[in-house]
């Protein structure tokens, strides 16, 4: 994929992580819902129904003792306040599946009761979103699309820059080219992969604004060509049989 644009924003994005502990049941969240973290290692919380309730601040690696309620779905978002390490921990309306968001960029899909967030150092903005949403919606729930910087054409034939919202942050390898479908690895931003072959399937939206219903074949997995910069919009490599 190749990308026009006139203005570029790099922000540091979050890594996430997820665990469940015990039965989950599941129904459905009062989502969307956006985390922002600002210069001072301050979160700030929007929602278009009803808002997370803050449960506490801890110092990080610190479990908070309360119980978390069945119909409840526990966030809690790690990152630096003046040099430290602290944890806010939310609690969300209802229980259900997720779509995490990373500045912009799909980042995964969680069938949990609890989703961690490290933040990493900087501006970040994280997305939860239903997880029966399409991932690409993701580019339009934070905000001003942040793309990642943009490298040389690759100087390898049928090879491909893996976009994202940081470098070295992973990005999903899935189990195949329309909604939804399965998480079946991950392939790490900034790195040149081979592909493949090529194949058509649901339309993705790059927060650069650009849409495109290709996809590459990665290894075991697929990943849609607005993730992948190779220069080109059209196929760097034959079609997937």
């Amino acid at each position: 994929m190749v990308f026009r644009f006139r203005h570029m924003v790099l922000l540091l994005a979050a890594s996430l992580t997820s665990a469940c502990t015990g039965s989950c049941s599941y129904r459905p969240l009062m989502l969307p819902v956006v985390f922002s973290l600002d210069s001072t290692g301050k979160f700030s919380v929007a929602a278009s129904a009803s808002m997370p309730t803050l449960i506490g601040t801890v110092s990080a690696g610190v479990e908070v003792d309360k119980s978390l309620s069945e119909d409840k779905t526990r966030v809690s978002l790690v990152h630096t306040v003046r040099g430290k390490k602290v944890k806010d921990v939310y609690d969300l309306d209802g229980r259900g599946a997720v779509v995490l968001c990373l500045n912009g960029w799909f980042s995964s899909r969680v069938e949990r009761n609890r989703v961690d967030i490290q933040a990493m150092d900087g501006v970040s903005h994280v997305g939860i979103m239903d997880g029966d949403s399409n991932p690409a919606d993701c580019v339009h729930l934070t905000g001003v699309p942040v793309p990642s910087p943009i490298p040389a054409a690759p100087a390898v034939p049928g090879h491909g820059y893996v976009l994202g919202p940081a470098p070295g942050v992973p990005m999903p390898l899935m189990s195949g080219t329309h909604w939804p479908n399965r998480i079946v690895g991950n392939v790490t931003t900034g790195n040149l992969v081979e592909i493949s072959c090529t194949v058509q399937g649901d339309p993705v939206q790059s927060p650069y604004g650009t849409v495109s219903t290709l996809w590459n074949k990665v290894g075991t997995g697929y990943v849609p060509d607005s993730y992948v910069f190779t220069g080109t919009d059209q196929p760097v490599a034959s079609q997937c049989p």
